[in-house]
C-alpha cells in the first residue's frame, strides 16, 4: 500500500527550552495535535501532544481570569511535559508495521525519522484511516464501474 504522501513532512516542531506556550501557540495556529521535539541537529528527543499541554494549563489561560500561577506554567519548558524517546519508525516501515506499533503502544501519531534520529515527518491513525477510506472507496467505485 502505498502510503508515503499520508506523512506529513513540513515539521511543525519545537526545541527543548521552548515554553509550553510556544507549543500552545503552534497547536492553535496549526490545529494540530502533536508537536515533534527536536535538538539543534533536528534529531527527534521527544513529543508533545495537545492533551499532554492542556493536561497541564488551566481554564482561566487567556481570560480576564488569568493568574500569575498560570502564567507560570506557560513559561514551563516543553522538556519538562513532553514524552522523551517517543516511539518512531523509519520511512520504510511497513504499514501493518507502523499499525502494530500504534496498537502495542497506544499512541495516535508515528514520527518518522532516518537512521540517526534526524525527523523527516510524522504520520498519525488519522492519516492512516484516510489512507484506507480512499482505498476502500476506489475499490467500490472501480467494482460498480466494472459492473456496468
Amino acid at each position: 500500500m502505498h502510503f508515503k504522501k499520508y506523512i506529513s513532512t513540513k515539521l511543525i516542531y519545537l526545541n527543548l527550552d521552548n515554553t509550553l506556550r510556544d507549543a500552545k501557540k503552534l497547536f492553535d495556529a496549526h490545529q494540530i495535535h502533536h508537536l515533534l521535539i527536536l535538538d539543534e541537529d533536528k534529531k527527534l528527543v521527544g513529543l508533545i501532544t495537545d492533551r499532554e499541554l492542556y493536561k497541564q494549563l488551566s481554564p482561566t489561560i487567556g481570560s480576564a481570569k488569568e493568574t500569575r500561577e498560570d502564567e507560570r506554567i506557560l513559561s514551563k519548558k516543553v522538556h519538562l511535559v513532553m514524552t522523551r524517546n517517543p516511539v518512531c519508525c523509519l520511512a520504510n516501515t511497513s504499514l501493518g508495521e507502523m499499525s502494530v506499533l500504534f496498537n502495542d503502544h497506544h499512541i495516535s501519531a508515528l514520527p518518522i525519522v532516518n537512521a540517526d534520529k534526524t525527523a523527516l515527518g510524522i504520520i498519525t491513525w488519522r492519516d492512516i484511516l484516510r489512507m484506507l477510506a480512499v482505498r476502500y472507496q476506489k475499490k467500490q467505485l472501480d467494482g460498480s464501474q466494472n459492473q456496468a
